[in-house]
Parts: structure tokens; C-alpha cells; sequence
């Protein structure tokens, strides 16, 4: 990367107006575009804009051996920092922009990139008032569920179940919060719904519903939304929070009530954006907090444990699930 390099331009509907990529390196838009949705580059009205800057720095290149990291805040002089392997994100407090600062041979692991690019779109989204949250969404049998829990806890494989059972997938991993017409509204982020080996029974239900799949290297299973429209959508306006609990070895469903601080602490689990705590940033810090805050309020919420039933009998499941709903 150097003063030669291309300026990249991508629009942002969840921003009021452009995010620039100044000279992004090629595998920086591919990321963006393959990890985060092609919708995500859709234009957009409104002005304004948030200005992400890239740049070259020295250091070994993360191992091949060396799992995904997230990233970490470390407060430094002068600006923040979200740092991991791969290189670290210097925020500006009081402007719209910030800078990715990358070390030598980080762009060979587009898997350890992600969390730095993902910090990065958290804190633009942050500066237009929006909040990227790891969680699923889901409509089934007329509900729209937002679905929040722990790496692990069962989200894309609900997500699967119910595209094999007829509902719509919005997410099962990535969303953008936010509000339309002061309802809450969550936005994809994220273009391929995954599944790891376990869920693979869910398989042939979603052939029979006509999505295509492909297997990943990793072993897990890829459901692409290009290639499966009719059971995909870019948004909703969610009408329930489900907090899921790992999947047991029991029957299952079992579900209880959640109250409004159970489902808040849930929400602020699912986010790196509030790890920035210097008090520089605390507008920002505040207006995620709000956006989260209103969230738990306004969504009736419950703690759900599935068990394997959703794999064996899954539409008996599903309905199990939607009758359980507030």
C-alpha cells in the first residue's frame, strides 16, 4: 500500500452517507463484499461521511497455525486502539474517521482480517448512530425473533431450521441495529448463512426447499443467499428477543421469561463496539447503549434451551418454539 494506490468507495445504507476506503488494499473490498453483504454497497441518499484509512506497518505476519483473534481495546495517547494480530484500529474521537494499520503479510489471513475490518465498520456505524451486534434473525409462522447467545449457542443451526421449515432468514451470525420509524430494525450483515457438521441433518430438508449448499473447507456447510433469495430477507423490525442456551442432549424446547436487565446484558455481550471505554468516546459509548437500552425495553424477551429435537422434529420443534412466544 502506498500513495499510488486506488481510493475505494462502498455506500452504506445503515450510514447517512459515504464510507470511504482510502487506499484499501484488493483483498480489503473482497472482504468486505464476501464476509459482509453486496447489498451493503447499494447506494444510499443523505450526506455525510466516515473515512476509513489504510496503511502498511512492520511486523511478522500472523502464523498459519493461529486462531481468529478478536480485538482488544488499549488506550493510547492521542487516539484509541483495537488491536489484535494481524495489526490494530487507531479511532480519532471528535471525527468521522479512522485508520486500519495492518502488519506485514496480514492480508495472507483474510480470516484473522476480519475482526480489524469488522472494528472498523462497528465504529463507523457507531459515529451514524447504529450498532453491529452478533446475532441472528429469524420470521417464522408470522413472528419476527431476534436471536442473541454465546459462539456456539445454536443460532445457525435455528436459522437453518427454520429456512428448511418455510421462514425467512435474515442473519444467522452479523446484524445492524437500528430504528425505522422509531420501531427497531435489524439489517443483515453477513451474506452466507453457515452450519457446522453437527447440524448437517438439517441438510436434506433444505435441498428439498431448493438452497443450495457447498462445503467448506473447514468442514462446515454454506448457504449462500444469492443462491437461495426466496428464503432470505435483508431486514425486519423484530417483535421478540429469544436469548439461546447451548443446545442439550434433552427433547427440549424449554423456555422462561427474561427479564428487561437479563436481555440488556445479553445484547451488550454481543458487541466489541462498547469495549471502548475511554471517556473520549463516551457520546458514542451512550448512543449504542440507548440503542441497545430500547431494544430490551421494547421486545418482550425469553431464554430458550433447545434440544435435539430441533434436528429430529424439526417442524414440531419450530411450532413448540412459536408457542412459547410472548
Amino acid at each position: 500500500m502506498d500513495a499510488g494506490d486506488s481510493i475505494v468507495y462502498l455506500r452504506f445504507p445503515p450510514l447517512a452517507g459515504v464510507l470511504a476506503l482510502e487506499s484499501a488494499p484488493s483483498a480489503v473490498p473482497d472482504l468486505l463484499v464476501g464476509r459482509w453483504m453486496a447489498e451493503l454497497a447499494a447506494g444510499t441518499s443523505g450526506g455525510g461521511s466516515f473515512l476509513i484509512r489504510w496503511r502498511a506497518a512492520a511486523g511478522p505476519p500472523p502464523a498459519a497455525g493461529d486462531a481468529v483473534q478478536p480485538v482488544e481495546w488499549r488506550p493510547e495517547a492521542g487516539s484509541g486502539v483495537l488491536r489484535n494480530p494481524c495489526g490494530r484500529v487507531l479511532l480519532s474521537p471528535g471525527t468521522e474517521e479512522s485508520t486500519v494499520e495492518l502488519v506485514a503479510g496480514a492480508l495472507e489471513r483474510p480470516a484473522c482480517l476480519e475482526p480489524l475490518v469488522e472494528a472498523a465498520l462497528g465504529d463507523a456505524l457507531a459515529a451514524g448512530g447504529e450498532c453491529f451486534l452478533h446475532a441472528a434473525a429469524v420470521e417464522l409462522r408470522g413472528r419476527r425473533l431476534l436471536l442473541i447467545g454465546d459462539t456456539g449457542s445454536g443460532k445457525s443451526t435455528v436459522a437453518a431450521a427454520v429456512a428448511a421449515c418455510g421462514g425467512r432468514v435474515i442473519s444467522d451470525d452479523s446484524l445492524i441495529l437500528g430504528r425505522a420509524d422509531r420501531r427497531p430494525l435489524v439489517r443483515a450483515a453477513r451474506r452466507s448463512l453457515w452450519l457446522r457438521p453437527g447440524s448437517a441433518a438439517l441438510l436434506p430438508a433444505l435441498h428439498a426447499r431448493g438452497l443450495a449448499s457447498q462445503e467448506a473447507a473447514d468442514g462446515r456447510i454454506r448457504i449462500d443467499r444469492e443462491r437461495s433469495p426466496g428464503a432470505f430477507r435483508l431486514s425486519t423490525e423484530p417483535d421478540c428477543l429469544i436469548l439461546l442456551e447451548r443446545l442439550s442432549d434433552g427433547e427440549g424446547p424449554v423456555a422462561r421469561p427474561l427479564a428487561q436487565a437479563e436481555a440488556l446484558a445479553a445484547l451488550l455481550r454481543g458487541t466489541s463496539a462498547l469495549y471502548v471505554t475511554d471517556d473520549r468516546f463516551a457520546d458514542r459509548r451512550r448512543r449504542l447503549f440507548d440503542i441497545m437500552t430500547r431494544f430490551a425495553e421494547e421486545l418482550p424477551a425469553i431464554e430458550l434451551r433447545l434440544g435435539r429435537s430441533l434436528l429430529e422434529s424439526t417442524e414440531e420443534c419450530l411450532a413448540a418454539v412459536a408457542d412459547s412466544l410472548p
